[in-house]
């Protein structure tokens, strides 16, 4: 056993598994898909079900009359709405809550997390790489700080010294101070929960992706991503005293920097198709 799983092991209770998104993500992925697939994967989830049906009845994608089952509801929705719907229903159940340790306040960090999911998907199209792959990896990058941080909880005015006085990177002062940091910590768990490599080593090195090897560009795509959320003002607590960029970051996908604007922009775009979904009570 590594390191790494023994700390896990010792962190004791972990999040509830997502094993939708594994499940979900073949399903975007195989062009004979259909939404009906989607269906009889959720169809006997009482609670995503409910959650489907409120979000097609919004005001944003409801009709004349409510739908009241989950076809009318798919049929609605669509399928790449309805991965996204299910998709971030899903996480908001393992990313909700504070992080007071990281001065994250409720609901902050899933919603930052969608937001990189978001650009990380725009980017992928950019790159021509798998878009279903960057945007669950990317809505994950940062589940190990809803575990981390009841490690940091007695030692917060370590991590403000950490952060602001020796300016260190978040990564670093995590490893410093519990022994690990929140991206290894996540790909862990991730790998735990017999999620794919394609998503958890993409979020072991959504810090440092020229370091992943096989796995450089999504991580990288992923790294970026991360930075456009809080570029377009989805950051949190103290992350932005940390945020610290791979230069390399463009160059490992084969697109250029000067594309950021353009990227920014079209996040923005793909944005307002979700934000019903993020303005929607799931719980």
């Amino acid at each position: 056993m590594t390191d790494i799983d023994s700390f896990i092991n010792d962190l004791g209770d972990l999040p509830p598994a997502p094993m939708v998104l594994g499940q979900l993500l073949p399903l975007l992925s195989n062009p004979n898909s259909c939404p009906s697939d989607v269906v009889d994967l959720i169809t006997y989830d009482p609670g995503m079900t409910a959650k489907v049906l409120k979000m097609s009845n919004s005001a944003f994608f409801g009709g004349g009359t409510p739908a009241d089952t989950l076809d009318e509801a798919v049929a609605r929705l669509g399928f790449k709405q309805l991965f996204d719907l299910v998709s971030i229903a899903v996480s908001q159940g393992t990313l909700a809550g504070t992080q007071d340790e990281y001065g994250i306040d409720d609901g902050e960090l899933w919603r930052h997390s969608v937001v990189a999911a978001v650009a990380s998907r725009v980017l992928a199209s950019y790159a021509g790489i798998d878009e279903g792959v960057a945007f669950t990896a990317a809505l994950l990058h940062d589940m190990g700080k809803t575990v981390l941080s009841k490690k940091l909880s007695d030692k917060y005015d370590q991590v403000i010294t950490e952060l602001e006085e020796h300016n260190k990177p978040w990564d670093a002062v995590e490893r410093d101070i519990v022994g690990a940091d929140h991206a290894e910590v996540g790909a862990a768990i991730l790998k735990k929960w017999e999620f794919p490599e394609t998503i958890y080593a993409p979020v072991k090195y959504h810090h440092c992706p020229s370091e992943a090897n096989g796995s450089t560009p999504m991580a990288s795509t992923v790294h970026i991503g991360n930075i456009v959320a809080y570029q377009l003002g989805h950051g949190f607590g103290l992350d932005a005293f940390a945020m610290k960029g791979d230069p390399n970051a463009f160059n490992n996908i084969g697109v250029s920097r000067e594309k950021l604007p353009e990227l920014l922009i079209d996040t923005q775009d793909e944005l307002t198709k979700v934000e019903p979904m993020l303005k929607t009570k799931f719980r």
